[in-house]
C-alpha cells in the first residue's frame, strides 16, 4: 500500500475582485508571486440592449497569449437579465437557476500570468461583471 500526501504550500490567501462597471476584468499576478487558483465567482448583469452576450473565462501568460479558455456551456446571456458563473476545479459542467458551473484544472499561474474575464461580444460597456477570486498567493 502505497501513502500519498499533498503538501500545501506556505502563502497568504487572498480575495481579488472587482465590481465596476464593464465587460471585461483582468487580474494579473504580482512580480514576485505564483497564483493557486482556489475558487472564482462571476456575476453577470445585463442592460436592456438587445444581443447575445457571451462570457468567457481565460488564463494569459505574460505576452497576453491565451493558454487557457473556458466559455459558459451553451449559455447565452440575453438582454436584462443576471446569471452567475462558477468556476471551480474538478466541477463538472452544469447549469440550473441562475447558476452555471464550470469545471477547470487545478492551475498555478506565475508572475506577469493573469486572469481575464470578459464578454467577447460586448454588447453594451454598461454591462456589469462582478468578480470575486480567492487565491493562494505564493513566493515565486
Amino acid at each position: 500500500m502505497t501513502n500519498m500526501m499533498f503538501v500545501f504550500p506556505a502563502g497568504d490567501l487572498t480575495l481579488k475582485y472587482d465590481e465596476n462597471t464593464g465587460s471585461s476584468k483582468v487580474f494579473t499576478v504580482p512580480d514576485g508571486k505564483k497564483w493557486i487558483i482556489l475558487w472564482i465567482y462571476v456575476e453577470v448583469n445585463t442592460t436592456a440592449t438587445v444581443g447575445t452576450r457571451t462570457v468567457r473565462l481565460q488564463y494569459r501568460d505574460s505576452a497576453d497569449d491565451v493558454i487557457f479558455q473556458q466559455r459558459g456551456i451553451n449559455v447565452s446571456e440575453s438582454a436584462s437579465g443576471k446569471l452567475n458563473y462558477i468556476p471551480m476545479s474538478g466541477g463538472d459542467i452544469g447549469s440550473s437557476g441562475g447558476e452555471v458551473t464550470l469545471p477547470i484544472p487545478f492551475t498555478v499561474l506565475t508572475s506577469g500570468y493573469d486572469i481575464r474575464i470578459v464578454d467577447t461580444a460586448n454588447v453594451d460597456a454598461n454591462d456589469t461583471i462582478n468578480v470575486q477570486m480567492m487565491v493562494l498567493e505564493v513566493p515565486n
